[in-house]
């Protein structure tokens, strides 16, 4: 109800939401993290805003704590390799021992560096966006795919999804019918929020689809509207790993290009290459 100056009584609810903490502890006593929040929704007398009171904070699970190989068979070796060893003699046990992919480093640094990426730090006082967006972009055979699921294996940790056989419903999401109703049934991108996936042959998804994830890579949050409507968290390392096309849209090889930036240029729409952290080509 409105009062007689138009304005919406000082009504208040109850309610329940996930939230993220962003303040540094040092200011209040609360660890940044996701929580559970029961807040009592109040309208300010004056702007007519909704005002949060926080009644209580449960702490929740963060799926990034779960993106760790403290428990992989793997862990104590690498643990040796980085204690002892130099960036370019952890390269090469890595390619002799792991991926056994020859003269290509540039493609495993793309995806070291994917993997390592945070997906926050703080600058300036403020939270910003750690996660990375790659793009690896080579001829067939190159070993762009190989590399990437040879390490996933070894460290057992990586998710990888297909263009070729997936689409749109099977990456971000599916709206499903269920009970006489409409639901949103997150997809292979969705679910790895916090941790890392390749989307290989990554020039196939087309250029509509690409263009629903584009505020999902920069933001971080997915929002569908559709029948069914719902938003998700989508802190997720990605490496779109593809191969050129002509402007036909036939197979290409990188050398027809002047550049990797033309063959990229030739796959993606500026608006998801402007969206990107890094390319290797």
């Amino acid at each position: 109800e409105e009062n007689e100056d138009g304005r919406l009584q000082n009504t208040q609810e109850l309610t329940q939401a996930a939230v993220f903490v962003l303040q540094p502890p040092e200011k209040i006593n609360i660890e940044p993290q996701n929580y559970m929040a029961t807040v009592w929704v109040r309208t300010d007398p004056k702007t007519c805003s909704a005002v949060f009171f926080a009644e209580k904070l449960v702490g929740m699970d963060d799926d990034w704590k779960k993106f760790s190989m403290k428990d992989k068979e793997s862990y104590g070796l690498i643990e040796t390799i980085a204690k002892d060893f130099k960036t370019d003699q952890f390269i090469d046990e890595i390619v002799h021992g792991v991926t056994r992919i020859y003269e290509a480093d540039e493609i495993l640094y793309a995806v070291l560096l994917t993997y390592l990426s945070p997906i926050k730090f703080i600058f300036n006082g403020s939270f910003l966006r750690g996660w990375v967006n790659a793009a690896i972009i080579g001829d067939s055979g190159t070993g762009k795919s190989q590399t990437y699921i040879r390490f996933s294996d070894w460290i057992e940790l990586g998710d990888l999804f297909s263009a070729l056989s997936g689409s749109r419903t099977g990456l971000l999401y599916a709206v499903k019918p269920k009970g006489g109703e409409w639901i949103v049934s997150a997809g292979r991108y969705v679910q790895a929020n916090g941790k890392i996936i390749a989307v290989d042959e990554a020039q196939e998804i087309e250029k509509s689809e690409i263009k629903q994830m584009a505020n999902a890579m920069d933001q971080g949050y997915l929002k569908v509207e559709r029948v069914a409507t719902g938003g998700y968290q989508t802190q997720t390392r990605t490496l779109f790993l593809m191969n050129p096309k002509d402007y036909k849209g036939d197979a290409a090889t990188v050398s027809d290009f002047t550049n990797g930036c033309e063959a990229l240029a030739m796959n993606m729409d500026p608006m998801f290459i402007r969206r990107l952290d890094m390319a290797v080509f």
